[in-house]
């Protein structure tokens, strides 16, 4: 019968129990934040193994730290073992870290596990994360995923995480029947002792970031990141009631059984020009009578008769007009100065525009029937307001304060379940000046041609990523593929960033007049998914090659998707590391199966590096996955995710040898899967249900099932199994 040792410093709490060998540590509100955790195998000279067993006798004792006395220590002393004198256990307990050492010669090797918790909801709030890695990368998840070089919990509710430091090795991994995390660990080895440390982060993006923190609101109206056409990039000046509705239309017959769910009118319902112009009576309040005759309510609620959310632009910070208000109020417009989104910019700081002007400018939005809104100007009238800050109302409140104050009164106005868009991509000033009050964040500027697409998103993402589905989405802009500023291969990197990273889908075209090949394009990264980052730092391009890893946990498969996207203006060779590219573990031995997404080309097993070719501007999508010695999946044709779109289950019956799964394909549309077959493995047709078969190259082939109607594809894909001599 064993005895408890028991340490409390501050939030910290220990409790080890001498007869399992295991403790628990608890951490203030968190609670317990290890649980069962110890030593599972002691490897003596890499060679003999044992654990404290092997000791006959255990004793504890405490006390305060002698330094500086900001501490406490418990010491566990292991005795009595024939081949080994003694080992010592040391924990010690500061304000914010915890510190663990085995005091045991270096010729032992000491495998630790247990479980591990940081937040209330770990399947959904708390992602594995590397809060010091460096790189020109973008890493993603998808679920609970975690990859070689992930150290540290996150948990976006609290803004808080969890860090393991001083191992040689962490790994992190979900365990989705405990719904819960678990860690398998080996302590770093120095002078006859193996330590490792955990350490308590508070407010991490608040402080790394100097932001007001707030978590992602996913009970908004989209709650993931919508999908949906957008007037501006498609048709421009040229929106009307006419145009919105045929787009509207035509996404609803085509895209939203893909997940479309949204038409978002934009700036030209009151501008007809760059000039902030416009004939009098049209404002923020009144619309163009000839562009919406039957004015935007008819237009949102056209909208809502198809099953769309229908979503409006606005800058309420300024007018192409005197309104009634301003003309009522003459001392709340700060300057009259023309710019390309009006002439009378409002005072932020004047009660009247706080407490009348933006209530009854965002209750019409309500009131027309929109349930999402795009505020714009917010550079430009930060500007405005910097050079003259002497003229307003309160001189004594900052131009940043005075304009969250505005926010805030329109949160307060629509309601916290309203999505809210800031079109702020300037700066991080504008940027971050109110992200706690926002859904989401336009990151960069207009993008039309390719060279804006590299610099006003591919940029502005790698800077901001660590900000999405953290604190809000990031919007990259509208997702612009017509021939007109777009090769094939332009086309497809757009796609595909968006898709891989999990950013809005924005479509930017004339859908209707969109070729059917890129059309094709829209499906296979609509809907996006609910995707967040790996590391939470700023980062940027090298300025020739782009990689995305995408990591994703699912409770029937781990698997990684890389997007490798060329930005030069001429072909580059590529030669993908598996191990760093798609955080695999390096001292891991196993053959990972490669398949190319957009070409539906298997490339084959790889241990290590794949090489590749990339055409300028082009991009190559691969899913990895670790290559098993059964019949199994490598891809689908659903999603740029190649699985998690769709599949909700998967199974293998090893006894039957049957691959089986449901997935949520489309209606009308075949739904293919590309299936590994080992050379000892056949499918047999007659116990399987698909429709068509083609064997390909290598031992993949194509899977063809049909879908008729809205429902779940229940697939099966039985196999016989021969002996290879």
């Amino acid at each position: 019968m064993g005895q408890t040792a028991y340490a409390n410093y501050k939030s910290f709490q220990v409790i080890y129990d001498t007869g399992t060998h295991r403790f628990d540590v608890r951490c203030g509100a968190m609670g317990t934040i290890l649980e069962s955790f110890g030593l599972d195998q002691i490897t003596l000279r890499g060679t003999e193994e044992y654990d404290l067993d092997a000791f006959s006798e255990a004793t504890w004792t405490c006390g305060e730290d002698s330094g500086d006395g900001h501490g406490v220590w418990l010491r566990i002393r292991y005795s009595g073992c024939s081949f080994q004198n003694e080992m010592i256990l040391t924990f010690r307990l500061t304000c914010d870290t915890l510190s663990i050492t085995y005091a045991c010669p270096d010729d032992l090797d000491l495998h630790l596990s247990g479980r591990i918790r940081w937040g209330v909801h770990p399947g959904t709030d708390t992602f594995p994360v590397n809060l010091n890695r460096s790189g020109f990368d973008l890493r993603a998840a998808l679920g609970p995923a975690s990859g070689y070089s992930d150290h540290a919990l996150f948990d976006r509710q609290t803004d808080s995480a969890l860090e393991l430091l001083g191992c040689r090795s962490v790994r992190l991994g979900y365990d989705w029947d405990l719904q819960d995390y678990r860690v398998c660990l080996q302590p770093s080895a120095q002078d006859q002792a193996q330590a490792f440390w955990i350490r308590i982060h508070q407010h991490v993006y608040q402080e790394r970031f100097g932001i007001a923190y707030k978590p992602y609101n996913r009970q908004n109206t989209f709650g993931t990141p919508p999908a949906g056409w957008m007037t501006w990039y498609a048709v421009q000046f040229n929106a009307c009631e006419d145009t919105v509705l045929e787009n509207a239309r035509w996404m609803a017959a085509n895209l939203k059984k893909y997940g479309a769910n949204c038409i978002w009118v934009d700036w030209e319902w009151y501008h007809k020009d760059f000039t902030g112009t416009h004939r009098e009576g049209v404002d923020v309040f009144h619309p163009d009578p000839e562009r919406y005759p039957r004015g935007l309510a008819h237009v949102a609620a056209e909208i809502r008769k198809l099953g769309l959310i229908p979503a409006l632009w606005i800058g309420a910070s300024n007018d192409v007009n005197q309104t009634e208000f301003i003309r009522d109020n003459p001392g709340v417009v700060l300057c009259v100065k023309p710019s390309w989104c009006g002439r009378y910019f409002l005072d932020p700081s004047h009660p009247k525009v706080v407490h009348e002007y933006i209530p009854q400018a965002f209750r019409q939005l309500l009131d027309w029937g929109y349930k999402a809104l795009k505020w714009d100007c917010f550079p430009i009238t930060l500007q405005i307001c910097d050079e003259n800050h002497a003229l307003f109302y309160d001189p004594g409140v900052s131009t940043e304060d005075a304009l969250r104050r505005l926010v805030q009164k329109a949160r307060e106005t629509v309601g916290d379940a309203f999505y809210m868009l800031s079109c702020s991509g300037g700066g991080f000033r504008q940027i971050t000046m109110a992200i706690d009050l926002f859904d989401a964040m336009r990151i960069g500027g207009d993008i039309f041609a390719w060279d804006e697409f590299v610099s006003q998103c591919i940029d502005r993402v790698m800077k901001y990523y660590a900000f999405h589905n953290i604190v809000c989405l990031n919007d990259p802009d509208n997702l612009v593929i017509r021939p007109q500023y777009n090769t094939d291969d332009e086309a497809v990197s757009r796609a595909s960033l968006v898709g891989l990273l999990g950013l809005p889908v924005t479509y930017g075209d004339d859908l209707p007049a969109l070729p059917e090949e890129r059309v094709e394009l829209l499906r296979r990264v609509t809907p996006p998914l609910d995707i967040h980052p790996l590391d939470i730092r700023e980062n940027a391009c090298d300025g020739r090659v782009v990689k995305i890893g995408l990591s994703i946990c699912m409770p029937y498969e781990q698997w990684h998707v890389l997007g490798i996207l060329n930005i030069q203006d001429h072909p580059t060779e590529v030669l993908i590391n598996l191990q760093a590219d798609a955080n695999l573990d390096p001292a891991d031995p196993a053959e990972y199966l490669v398949f190319d997404f957009w070409n539906k080309h298997y490339l084959g097993s790889f241990k290590e590096n794949v090489p590749i070719r990339l055409r300028a501007h082009a991009t190559r999508v691969l899913s990895v996955r670790r290559r098993l010695d059964r019949p199994q999946l490598v891809s689908t044709s659903r999603h740029i995710s190649q699985g998690a779109a769709e599949i909700q289950a998967m199974i293998w019956d090893n006894d039957r040898h049957v691959l089986s799964g449901i997935s949520s394909a489309v209606e009308n549309e075949p739904y293919e899967l590309f299936i590994h077959i080992p050379r000892d493995y056949s499918v047999d047709p007659a116990q399987s249900s698909y429709e068509t078969l083609e064997n390909g190259h290598d031992g993949v082939c194509r899977i063809v099932f049909p879908v008729y109607g809205n429902q779940a594809v229940a697939w099966k894909i039985a196999f016989s199994k021969t002996d290879i001599v």
